[in-house]
């Protein structure tokens, strides 16, 4: 579905420009929405679920502030994280970026677990996105990572249509851009195409590397979160 955005001065503090409004987060994960859709349709059906609801989370807290934009810590996610390692909750890495969204989200969207996959997803996300991940493994991986999923995107999407015989045609109206949109995202939705695209990307950038790379990884990640 779209969404329209209206925008007003308001004096509610829902809508307000602090780190606390949760307004302004949301308007931040619709643009984000909006932006990746139109930049890269695929990508926007395409990401596995962890790295989505990772780069949502970051983007929802960016403000403007003093002419500087700048990006929220959620503590929330860094103290649930936190109990779920000492608890022995949490994932490794290694699994969590294998993840499709059955089992990200829960078989039958049942959610359990979800609470500590979330928390772990943004906050490592987090890390990715921090001056901490400058080892030889995690520096420039996640764009590494997203610069991977593209290309396999790509040839997923080439496929498809060698698979139809013919490309789609171009929508002419509101009504048949909106049908071609329904369409499309139930097909990037289908378990096998998924599939497809979080093991071909994990091979991609991940087939490389050893025990030794992953356990370097949970090491850097484990002292972020200190």
């Amino acid at each position: 579905s779209r969404s329209e955005i209206v925008t007003c001065k308001s004096d509610y503090g829902f809508v307000d420009q602090g780190f606390g409004s949760y307004g302004m987060n949301w308007v931040n994960q619709r643009l984000y929405s909006a932006w990746l859709g139109d930049r890269a349709e695929g990508l926007a059906f395409g990401l596995p679920s962890w790295i989505s609801h990772g780069l949502s989370d970051y983007i929802s807290g960016s403000r403007l502030m003093n002419n500087k934009l700048e990006f929220r810590d959620y503590v929330r996610d860094l103290i649930n994280f936190k109990i779920a390692v000492a608890q022995g909750r949490h994932l490794p890495v290694r699994d969590l970026v294998q993840q499709t969204n059955v089992e990200f989200w829960g078989a039958n969207q049942e959610y359990q677990g979800i609470s500590d996959r979330m928390a772990q997803a943004d906050t490592f996300v987090r890390f990715l996105l921090s001056p901490e991940a400058r080892g030889k493994q995690t520096k420039g991986l996640l764009a590494s990572y997203l610069q991977n999923l593209l290309a396999v995107v790509a040839e997923v999407e080439q496929e498809n249509i060698k698979e139809k015989g013919e490309a789609s045609t171009a929508p002419k109206t509101e009504a048949e851009e909106e049908a071609l949109y329904k369409q499309r995202s139930s097909e990037w939705k289908s378990s096998e195409r998924e599939k497809q695209i979080v093991s071909r990307t994990f091979t991609r950038t991940f087939g490389a590397w050893t025990d030794k790379d992953w356990d370097a990884v949970e090491k850097a990640f484990m002292k972020y979160i200190d």
